[in-house]
Order: structure tokens, then sequence, then C-alpha cells
């Protein structure tokens, strides 16, 4: 099973890190292109993820009989390499890639709260709110942590899916 983590989650890990870096070289990373590079991240971490369903197959081919908790935690290993690797990408691109990314993010997430047509207070409040955690948005730990859950997260029930799906 250790060898399908590895192997899978490397894979994954490439997936997930590559499909953003070249959509950026294609379309670039400034305040136009923000909106769609999010869906971009979200569309990679699916795509990368999906290959826990394929370590699964291979794995049960292998193997033969296998429980759930057997294929989730196989889908779990995969999906840490990958979380890892997403986590470790964005801490190195804010770092040395692209240094002015988080200012430019940040001021376009104030501009999008300002243009959102909601009431004035409330866009007062979002943007007093946005600007306290300004600090916590600008560390690599706290960077790391949320690339990584958000990946881990997303994994951790299509990991759970695919089980279900694979074990019936």
């Amino acid at each position: 099973m250790l060898k399908s983590i590895i192997k899978y989650g490397l894979l994954s890990g490439i997936v997930v890190v590559a499909i953003p870096a070249i959509f950026e070289i294609f379309i670039g990373n400034d305040e136009s292109s923000f909106a769609i590079s999010e869906l971009v991240g979200y569309f990679s971490i699916l795509a990368a993820l999906s290959l826990v369903f394929f370590a699964n197959k291979k794995y049960l081919a292998e193997v033969g009989t296998v429980s759930f908790k057997s294929l989730w935690l196989l889908g779990l290993g995969v999906t840490s390499i990958s979380s890892f690797m997403f986590g470790l990408y964005n801490v190195i691109y804010v770092a040395y890639i692209d240094p002015t990314f988080q200012e430019k993010y940040f001021e376009y997430s104030i501009e999008k709260i300002k243009n959102s047509g909601v009431d004035s207070r409330l866009i007062e409040q979002q943007v007093s709110q946005l600007e306290s955690q300004k600090e916590l948005f600008f560390d690599p730990t706290f960077n790391f942590l949320i690339m990584f859950l958000t990946v881990f997260v997303i994994g951790l029930v299509l990991s759970g899916i695919f089980a279900w799906i694979q074990k019936k």
C-alpha cells in the first residue's frame, strides 16, 4: 500500500502544482485573472485527487478484497502527499516566484468586497475584518496550513466517496 501511496501521491502533487503553474504561464497572474485562477486552482485539486480513484483501483487489482478502511486510508495517504506539495508550492510561490502576489491578491479581495453591492456597513465590517487578518494572510506558516487544508479536506471527502464506491 505504501508504494501506491507514494506513487499516486507524487503524481497527484505534480498535477495540483502543474495545472496552476501552466495556467499562469499562458494567462498571467494579475487582478484580471484572479477569479479564473481560483477556478483553475479548484479544478487542479479535483483533477489531482481523482488519482485517488485510480490508486484504489490498482490496489484492488493487486490485492483483491480489501476493506473500506484500507481504501480510505490509501486515499488519505495520496491526499496527504498532494496536500503537502500544494502547500509547499504556495509558500515557495509567494516567497520567490511572485513576492508581490499576496499584496495584489489582498487588494483584489478588498476591491471585490467594496464592489459586492451589499450594504455599506457590511462592506466596512468585512473590509475591517480582512484588514485585521492581514498579518495572518502574509504569514508563510499560515499560508502553508490553509493551502494544505484546502486540498486535504477535499481529499478527505473524495477518498471516502471513492472508497465507498469501489468497495461496493
